[in-house]
């Protein structure tokens, strides 16, 4: 049986489309998709610079929408190009340093201790924090934070007093990426403990 591994890009930066695929011979089927161009549908992240997520939700949608309808293709040029671009072990350093300030901000509220999940090779993508409040995400979309809910169709297949359950009922993945410094992770700990009174 042969593995693959598919990895988004647009997880961890801002590009508007893209992944990694790990396989033994993932090379070999590269002639087969098409070339992708996304320069149509990516101002959002031009955009989102200076007006902010919120301000370029619709044109954001647009991208989405278009890969959606898409069929497998090649990554774009463009992203490749951005990708390029990016200084990985800088980010690598500021995701890690967010993580580790955010965890003092919050390990006496979270319900998991997430350092069980972590080893030095490991770069985290959020901070999870798990509080018992099914209304938090709405309540922090209302002040500006959008963050979402994650594995929702897990709920209705795990039991209820499980691990998995809590995760998806309960945590939040707080943004810790390299586009945030200390004074934006302490902002976003006010309106979460404000909320939280």
């Amino acid at each position: 049986m042969e593995y693959i591994n598919i990895y988004s890009v647009r997880k961890f930066f801002g590009v508007p489309d893209g992944c990694y695929v790990i396989a033994k011979n993932a090379e070999k089927y590269k002639d087969v998709y098409q070339q992708d161009y996304s320069s149509d549908t990516a101002c959002f992240l031009l955009k989102r610079i200076e007006y902010g997520c919120s301000a370029v939700y619709a044109d954001r949608m647009k991208n989405e929408k278009r890969i959606d309808e898409s069929d497998i293709m090649l990554m774009s040029y463009l992203t490749k190009t951005l990708l390029e671009g990016i200084d990985y072990k800088s980010i690598k350093k500021k995701r890690k340093a967010n993580f580790e300030q955010t965890h003092l901000l919050y390990k006496k509220v979270n319900l998991i201790d997430p350092h069980k999940f972590l080893d030095n090779l490991s770069v985290p993508m959020v901070y999870p924090l798990v509080y018992l409040d099914p209304d938090l995400v709405d309540k922090l979309n209302k002040n500006g934070i959008y963050t979402g809910r994650w594995w929702k169709s897990v709920v209705p297949k795990v039991p209820q007093n499980s691990f998995e359950n809590l995760l998806s009922q309960y945590m939040i993945p707080l943004p810790i990426d390299q586009r945030y410094d200390f004074e934006i992770i302490k902002k976003i700990k006010n309106i979460i403990f404000q909320i939280m009174k």
